[in-house]
Parts: structure tokens; sequence; C-alpha cells
């Protein structure tokens, strides 16, 4: 699957703010003399007004769209954690090839999140250069 766009993201991102706050939950029908739910209904949060259209036309669009926003939001974490870990081993790369000290710690230092692994990099080159 492809990145999402911008536009693609914002999309989502403006059904999730137009649609109530959760957490929803599901509530099970159930059909005199059936055990088993004949079906669920989607239930606001205890602070919206029992008055309050369970399917207010943001939040069915909301819902509605969720089927295919999941997934490609989905999709996009997978990707950008397979780039993120494409960017680490190039970094890693590129750090035993300048000849700085073990790239685990490198990483490590990035990882506190204090800076990029990019700029702990250039760090060390520069210091490097420096000598």
């Amino acid at each position: 699957m492809s990145a999402l766009t911008i536009k693609e993201l914002e999309a989502i991102k403006q059904r999730a703010e137009k649609a109530t706050e959760g957490p929803w939950k599901t509530t099970p029908l159930h059909q005199r003399g059936r055990p088993e739910p004949s079906g669920y209904l989607v239930t606001l949060p205890d602070a919206v007004s029992v008055d309050y259209p369970l399917l207010c036309k943001t939040n069915a669009e909301f819902i509605a769209a969720s089927r295919t926003d999941v997934p490609a939001l989905v999709a996009e974490v997978e990707r950008l954690k397979k780039e993120v870990a494409e960017y680490k081993n190039t970094l890693v790369r590129i750090a035993n090839v300048a000849g700085i000290y073990d790239p685990s710690q490198l990483i490590a230092l990035a990882e506190n999140g204090e800076e990029t692994y990019a700029d702990v990099l250039v760090r060390h080159i520069e210091q490097l250069h420096t000598k």
C-alpha cells in the first residue's frame, strides 16, 4: 500500500474530530426467547445525553469510514516502522564506515528522545573531524 497523502490523513482526522468522543461501547440487542444477541448497538459515553442521536451524521460517517480508515492507518504505521528500521540500519552502517564507536550506543543515545538518530550521528562525525 502506498503512503497516505496529507489530504487522506486530514480527512480521517476530520472524521475523528467530528465524531462524539469515546470510548464507545457495543451493547447487545436481545429478542425475547433468544439467548444470543440478534444484533448490537453502538453506545456513546455516559456523559453524552440520552437525547443525543446515536447515529448522527458525523458518527455514522465515522463508523462507515472506519472499515477503510483503520486498515489504511495500520498500513501507514507499518510502512513508517519499516522506514524507521531502514533509517536506523543506514545510520549504523554510516557509523561503522565513519569509525564511530559501537553503533548500538548511537541508537541508545537517540532512543532517549532528546535527539534524532541523524542528530546523534552528525554530532559524532563532527567530533571526529575536529580531532
